[in-house]
């Protein structure tokens, strides 16, 4: 039994440089014997884009592939189950681990370590066919999964813009803006004592944009800013930069949790290829989760303009992608542009052995 507490422990520590949001890292383990329950935690995510926790369920499919990635090194065959959430137990999975000599190692193991946010400008070269071949590679043949990589600059252009919309709704609205400056973290020293939020660094601030956006915390700065329009000339802005990619990945799926969860792993896979390749990544989701907020549920902290700025943004993204019956859920830019400035700290995994 030591070996196996030995080698899932090891398993873990490199399964949890998984994605989540604002990296909250919402999970816990815990251990009986070969079986991992993995324990989610919602309320750890943003409270207003977490709609129905979907942005946790996606996080948990990250982490739940690269467990079964880190498995494979260790000559283990991990087989999910998915459970439906019950806030109680917080349970939300369970991964049996099986001894197999036919098990071999994944080569997407060495990349789990490597796996890392880059907001910076990428350049434009198309990727070439093997570049996208295994990207798209990694969708496999679930239906209920739809993507599409954009390569056509115009569609690129069109979808960078909308997806800036998020920094108009959040920059504008008080409480948005009070919880995303309070998820920031200023400092090295905090990204390592507790790295639950976004890294300034990982944000590829010059300098100038760096002063002002520690100016812009303070919320009547902002509104005193947002009345020459800030917000919409700091999302233009930000607009050309998401477009300044080789391509963009838009990934759709039903109106059901479960296929969060597979989305999640998609992402996984396909991030891990692109790593592999020498590719960057930056997964953008903001304005999708507020889509569904106004659209599936409810939002009153939106007002009406802002709910149409959403809309607009979200119905730009289902024309430039062609995907119009499935729930858009995910927009990923794809590109070359090197190494990150910065990346968030993980904590190590959380275990508890049960008997």
């Amino acid at each position: 039994m030591e070996n196996i507490r030995v080698n899932v422990e090891e398993i873990l520590r490199n399964s949890i440089n998984a994605p989540s949001g604002s990296n909250s890292q919402p999970w816990k383990f815990l251990v009986k014997g070969s079986e991992i329950y993995i324990l989610a935690f919602p309320e750890n995510d943003h409270p207003i884009l977490n709609y129905r926790s979907r942005g946790t369920w996606i996080a948990h499919g990250a982490l739940i592939e690269n467990i079964i990635i880190a498995a494979s090194k260790y000559a283990y065959k991990a087989t999910p189950m998915i459970f439906p959430y019950d806030p109680k137990t917080h349970i939300i999975a369970k991964i049996k681990l099986e001894k197999s000599e036919d098990i071999a190692v994944n080569p997407l193991f060495e990349i789990l370590s490597k796996r890392t946010t880059n907001r910076k400008i990428y350049k434009k070269e198309k990727l070439n066919e093997d570049q996208k071949n295994a990207i798209i590679g990694t969708i496999g043949g679930n239906n209920n999964i739809v993507f599409k990589l954009i390569e056509d600059r115009e569609k690129i252009n069109k979808i960078g813009n909308a997806v800036s919309a998020n920094e108009i709704v959040t920059l504008e609205n008080k409480k948005l803006h009070k919880l995303f400056f309070n998820e920031v973290i200023w400092t090295e020293k905090e990204n390592k004592k507790n790295p639950k939020g976004i890294f300034l660094k990982t944000m590829e601030f010059k300098p100038p944009q760096k002063l002002v956006f520690k100016l812009l915390r303070n919320w009547n700065v902002m509104k005193i800013a947002n009345k020459i329009k800030f917000a919409r000339i700091i999302a233009k802005g930000n607009g050309k930069g998401y477009a300044s990619c080789a391509a963009m990945g838009v990934i759709a799926v039903d109106n059901n949790d479960n296929d969060f969860i597979e989305a999640g792993r998609i992402l996984e896979r396909m991030w891990l290829e692109a790593t592999k390749m020498n590719l960057s990544f930056h997964l953008i989701t903001g304005i999708f989760f507020y889509w569904q907020a106004i659209k599936l549920g409810n939002s009153n902290i939106l007002n009406k303009e802002h709910q149409e700025i959403i809309e607009n943004a979200y119905k730009e993204t289902e024309e430039s992608s062609g995907i119009n019956d499935k729930i858009i859920t995910i927009v990923c830019r794809i590109g070359k542009d090197g190494e990150p400035t910065g990346i968030s700290t993980k904590l190590p995994p959380d275990i508890e052995y049960i008997s």
